[in-house]
């Protein structure tokens, strides 16, 4: 008898979850039922700004109602979403968890599917809360160098301005050194893109990032740099120069696409495919923004230009390919020519 009342409760504990699940899938149907037949929706946002060493800077834009944008992909790409979560094992998604989310989908096999470069330009944006805290913390410490005299106030406004997103009115930065902008061996560095690209080179490692999934490719172009005979600008904290000493002892700007973008400084910027690739040359270095919110997410290296198309070494994911899924964001994101 005894068992029999377990099994009851359990039947009714199972079906009221049900219930529940089958209520939020209602729910965000619900929310989201005027934007359901369109194929892009510009949900509003907001900006943000912040003050730094006197200085007003402005931050990534955010949702203004980031829950029901959220509630209106799931709805639209339940599937998808649904998919990335099972495979990869991940927790509920939220604004903090979306980047782990992206990263997931950047290794997918299915990152070639057009709905998920719609989902991967929501997550750009669904994630820039945490990446304004993110922005905002790095701040902080900078300001504590101030009051430490570890750093200049100049130093520390330099440096902060790595961290921050690009906006479009802003004009495109120059490097800040001469010597960054020099050129680069051409033969040298499409020799390790080659010899590289396909797989990882043990003495650099794979970066990763929140140590889970991998985001490799900008330790990857930097490699390619360094062996097309650009030194090395070392120092022994990780906010300046641009250097590698041992896996796991790098300057931020060595793995990180925007800060390596805003180091390296970006001659030319547009929202087109044809745009960049006519404004580009052998031995560029190119970078996406997936959603235009000014930070780039994805830098790659331009191995050969011929005929329209771009032969770009890359790493996560990584290859040695024509255009690949480069053009996706065609129109609606961002690209950036860096370094020229």
């Amino acid at each position: 008898m005894k068992n029999k009342v377990v099994l009851h409760y359990a039947f009714i504990a199972a079906l009221f979850s049900i219930i529940l699940i089958l209520s939020f899938a209602n729910v965000a149907q619900a929310e989201s039922s005027d934007y359901k037949s369109e194929t892009y929706v510009d949900f509003p946002k907001k900006q943000h700004k912040t003050k730094f060493q006197s200085m007003y800077f402005s931050l990534l834009d955010t949702y203004e109602n980031p829950e029901l944008v959220k509630k209106f992909y799931i709805s639209k790409y339940f599937t998808e979403l649904q998919r990335i979560q099972s495979e990869a094992m991940l927790p509920s998604l939220s604004e903090e968890t979306a980047t782990i989310y992206k990263n997931s989908l950047f290794n997918s096999s299915h990152k070639d599917n057009n709905n998920v470069t719609k989902i991967l330009q929501f997550l750009d944006i669904y994630e820039n809360k945490y990446e304004n805290n993110q922005i905002l913390s790095e701040l902080h410490k900078l300001e504590l160098k101030v009051l430490k005299n570890e750093l200049t106030q100049k130093e520390a406004i330099n440096i902060a301005k790595l961290w921050l997103p690009s906006k479009q009115e802003v004009t495109p930065r120059k490097p800040l050194l001469t010597e960054r902008n020099s050129g680069i061996n051409l033969e040298a560095a499409r020799a390790y893109a080659r010899e590289w690209a396909w797989k990882i080179n043990p003495k650099y490692g794979e970066e990763k990032s929140k140590l889970i999934f991998p985001a490799d490719c900008t330790n990857f172009a930097s490699q390619i740099l360094y062996a097309g005979g650009i030194g090395m600008d070392k120092h022994n904290d990780v906010f300046k120069g641009w250097w590698w000493k041992a896996r796991g002892d790098r300057s931020v700007s060595w793995i990180n696409a925007n800060v390596f973008k805003n180091y390296m400084g970006y001659g030319f910027s547009t929202s087109y495919w044809g745009m960049l690739v006519d404004n580009v040359r052998d031995g560029d270095f190119i970078g996406v923004d997936e959603s235009n919110d000014g930070t780039v997410d994805h830098i790659g290296f331009v191995f050969l230009k011929s005929n329209g198309r771009l032969r770009i070494a890359q790493h996560t994911e990584n290859y040695l390919d024509w255009d690949k899924n480069w053009y996706s964001f065609n129109g609606e994101g961002a690209y950036y020519r860096v370094r020229r």
